[in-house]
């Protein structure tokens, strides 16, 4: 490395360009003013002009609502030392009539004095994403919609004959019965057609015993298998009918099937919370996890690990072969990664191809050092790229708790510059973060 000043300062200026040219995400600098001074090509190619035309210009013009653009402004305009970083989702104009929804990184810089003096913003296209999360959203309505009006099975239960004296054939088909079937078998079980999930049953026996000694409605989701053996989502609802002297006299009840509903919602919160191309945890999840783990390990005294781990020759496989089967060599490698782990630990998608690994329990360093090399002998396995064998590596960098640190943040940053360090050292290995 230069010894020289403003050697090293070139030399830094020069690998800052080199990486902000190659990487994907939207990289821009600009002044107080927010007029551009520097737009990295993926910018410039994502807005369709070259840099010379985008220079100069205000970063502000390219969002579409006036009431982001204001908030943008409150935001930058509200950034200091103390809290350096904001973050904000635009709607942004594209060449020609396009726009697309991007989710902006903005990092104030400033000088020895603390005075800011300009800002970094790292954009990443999220419109597909949301789109996806909008259809999600739609079918969920559709399901609802299509609960409301599907057949609703009722039933009438006599308190005082202690019987069901009428079920519906809705009723009885939800649980896989015929009338005939249903008033028979809610005699022997005192009314209840249902076989609950065990670890529903205590609630929805709570539940109905409850309502039968305060005279009460009430209403409950329980799993219950049918007669075939499937397990499905029943809503049931129920009314108490009182005599003049308030005697209970009957129950009348509704049950309704809202399985598609229940499995709906579970995909909408699986997707939200999963990787869309891999199907490991996203970086949302996955600091959720790490942030349990962390709370498990200070209270038992613990130890746990966090890998933070890059694709080494990737982007050329990407670049030569395409995204589509760059996209199933990352679905691969996921895959290897989460083979290399126990079931307590976590492998999660950091964007790219960077993954990361939270090894819990009260792990070792030896125990940290059989899986990462572990991981590297599985990613260095062979992966055929349209017919043609390809080897790739990983750089692996590594924190523990507690000695790299004690907050989620804090540890993957340490394993993320000790990732940079095995990078500059030649890549393919792995080194832990330095201890305080």
């Amino acid at each position: 490395m230069p010894k020289d000043t403003n050697d090293r300062n070139d030399y830094f200026e020069s690998r800052y360009m080199a990486l902000v040219s190659s990487h994907a995400d939207l990289v821009c600098r600009y002044g107080l003013d927010f007029a551009l001074i520097f737009a990295s090509p993926s910018y410039c190619e994502f807005f369709g002009r070259t840099e010379k035309d985008m220079i100069g210009t205000s970063v502000l013009d390219l969002v579409v609502s006036d009431e982001q653009r204001a908030e943008s402004l409150k935001q930058l305009e509200s950034m200091t030392l103390e809290a350096p970083t904001k973050r904000a989702n635009n709607m942004v104009h594209r060449a020609g009539d396009a726009t697309s929804h991007v989710d902006w990184i903005t990092t104030g810089i400033f000088d020895d004095n603390g005075i800011l003096v300009e800002y970094q913003s790292v954009g990443r296209d999220v419109t597909r994403q949301l789109q996806v999360q909008e259809d999600l959203a739609k079918s969920r309505v559709y399901y609802m919609q299509a609960a409301r009006i599907a057949t609703v099975g009722y039933w009438v239960w006599d308190e005082i004959e202690d019987c069901m004296s009428h079920c519906s054939e809705e009723a009885a088909a939800i649980f896989g019965l015929t009338v005939e079937q249903a008033l028979k078998l809610s005699a022997t079980l005192s009314g209840d057609l249902s076989t609950a999930h065990p670890d529903d049953l205590v609630e929805y026996e709570n539940t109905i015993m409850t309502a039968y000694e305060n005279k009460a409605s009430y209403d409950i989701t329980f799993r219950s298998f049918r007669a075939d053996g499937s397990l499905r989502y029943i809503r049931e609802l129920a009314e108490p009918v009182l005599d003049d002297d308030g005697v209970l006299i009957e129950t009348v009840g509704t049950v309704q099937d809202i399985t598609d509903q229940k499995l709906a919602d579970e995909e909408i919160a699986h997707m939200a919370r999963h990787d869309a191309l891999t199907g490991v945890p996203n970086r949302t999840l996955f600091l959720d996890r790490l942030e349990t783990g962390l709370k498990a390990a200070k209270r038992e005294s613990r130890q746990i690990a966090v890998l933070f781990i890059d694709l080494d020759g990737f982007k050329a496989v990407n670049d030569a072969a395409g995204h589509q089967v760059g996209d199933r060599v990352l679905i691969d490698l996921a895959t290897r990664l989460h083979d290399c782990i126990r079931d307590m630990d976590t492998v999660g998608r950091m964007g790219g191809d960077e993954f990361a690994v939270i090894l819990g329990g009260d792990v070792t360093e030896e125990h940290v050092i059989v899986v990462t090399e572990k991981i590297l002998a599985s990613v260095s396995e062979p992966i055929d790229v349209n017919g043609e064998s390809r080897r790739l590596g990983a750089s692996i960098g590594i924190s523990l708790y507690p000695t790299n640190g004690e907050t989620s943040e804090t540890l993957l940053a340490e394993a993320d510059s000790a990732m940079y360090a095995v990078k500059r050292s030649g890549k393919n290995g792995f080194q832990f973060a330095p201890s305080g």
